[in-house]
């Protein structure tokens, strides 16, 4: 089944794309660019390239292949759903494809969610765009033809999809997390068929009672593959547990228990260790020994941290420290190997786009517009701060010594002010 191999990296995180931004966390999965250099000053009035005005709704996180940028987008009702390519030298909007059309789709509640919140992945000519119970699509990368659709892997997300696809050789692994059903499934990339569907095992036993509320089911987070102990594992957060699989098979190889939900940081490893977030409604960042052979179990939990840490953004491990942007305001640096806390500063804003790191600089990007650059290390350093009329609630992209933003209402690249 598996073709060809992996990017050359020093990272366990294995990825199968060449693509020079195939992910929303980029090559390696975590947040980490291997540019030497990013801009460090810009505003709405020097160092953008351009900005271009984008249709609908979405908080997707750009794919590059190609020279173009490819997200989704959908009306705020979600009757359509769509992928648009911008071509990241000039701006413009060169494919805006309507993929889905949906009579009745579930509301989204009010946590300001959208029905093209899931990120596009690209790999091998392709790009892969999917909007969860609502369908999964293959295009070329260049044409923008449709390749293959699936709508038949459904869930009732509750309040929209969330959680972004992985690549796996030639699978394309989507995550299920509803409040009716929970699944993972793998599907092939060439033609679209289920190679496998696993469901969770979840006790949904609270212990008080049988009786679980409807949020207490899902996640939204987005897997990431590693290689530990010599085992190829799919490292996914779900509802209550934190799940391993062989991405291969599908098969369930460690487990273990959290009490969160609506789960929507992604796992990261670092610094010998494999971060993971245990989502609402006291989010924990819970940090196991990567390196220790053998399956993970509850009691092989190194340390938990509590304080100051949010549900949404993904933290960023680098140098022996792990930074976690709260949803609300801070960023907090803690000992990556103790979990000591170092410190906490206030930034200002929102944070729900994981933070980046490029050319040995912190990049933080509030949604309104505010981004700070922080220098990593064990007292604060800010280097710079930034400003755009509206700021990103997706992920943001860098190439070259540019960096590429989805903004709420726009798609910018910044390559800063002389």
């Amino acid at each position: 089944m598996m073709q060809g191999s992996a990017t050359k990296q020093a990272s366990p995180v294995i990825s199968f794309s060449n693509d020079p931004w195939p992910d929303y966390r980029g090559p390696q999965m975590c947040g980490h660019s291997s540019a030497k250099t990013a801009p460090v000053k810009w505003s709405e009035l020097k160092g953008l390239a351009w900005k271009t005005a984008l249709p609908n709704e979405g908080f997707s996180s750009p794919a590059i292949t190609n020279n173009l940028a490819w997200m989704t987008h959908a009306d705020p009702k979600g009757a359509e759903q769509w992928a648009i390519a911008v071509d990241i030298n000039t701006g413009k909007i060169i494919h805006n494809i309507k993929l889905f059309t949906n009579t009745s789709p579930e509301p989204l509640g009010t946590d300001g969610n959208t029905y093209a919140s899931p990120s596009v992945v690209s790999s091998s000519g392709r790009v892969f765009l999917h909007f969860g119970t609502y369908g999964t699509a293959a295009l070329d990368a260049k044409s923008g033809k449709v390749l293959w659709t699936r709508r038949d892997l459904n869930c009732q997300h509750y309040r929209g999809p969330g959680s972004s696809p992985v690549i796996y050789g030639n699978l394309l692994i989507c995550t299920y997390d509803g409040i009716d059903t929970q699944f993972v499934a793998a599907l092939d990339v060439r033609s679209g068929t289920t190679v496998w569907k696993t469901a969770r095992s979840i006790d949904w036993n609270l212990g008080k009672s049988n009786e679980v509320i409807p949020d207490m089911r899902k996640a939204y987070s987005t897997p990431i593959v590693v290689k530990r102990s010599g085992q190829d594992e799919l490292i996914t957060v779900g509802a209550r547990a934190f799940i391993a699989y062989d991405p291969k098979t599908g098969r369930e190889l460690w487990k273990v228990r959290h009490g969160g939900y609506s789960n929507a940081a992604r796992p990261v490893v670092g610094n010998g260790m494999l971060y993971v977030n245990s989502g609402f409604d006291q989010p924990e960042i819970f940090a196991l020994p990567f390196d220790k052979p053998g399956p993970l179990t509850d009691s092989d939990i190194a340390w938990q941290h509590r304080r100051g840490v949010g549900p949404l953004c993904s933290p960023l491990a680098t140098d022996g420290l792990l930074f976690i942007p709260a949803d609300s305001d801070f960023l907090r640096c803690l000992d990556g190997k103790t979990g000591q806390d170092l410190w906490s500063e206030r930034l200002g804003g929102r944070y729900y786009a994981s933070p980046l790191l490029v050319g040995g600089l912190l990049y933080l990007f509030a949604d309104n517009g505010k981004t700070t650059v922080v220098k990593p290390g064990r007292t604060f350093e800010k280097v710079a701060e930034n400003f755009l009329d509206v700021g990103p609630r997706a992920s943001v992209a860098s190439i070259g010594t540019s960096l590429i933003m989805r903004t709420r209402t726009h798609l910018v690249r910044i390559n800063g002010a002389v």
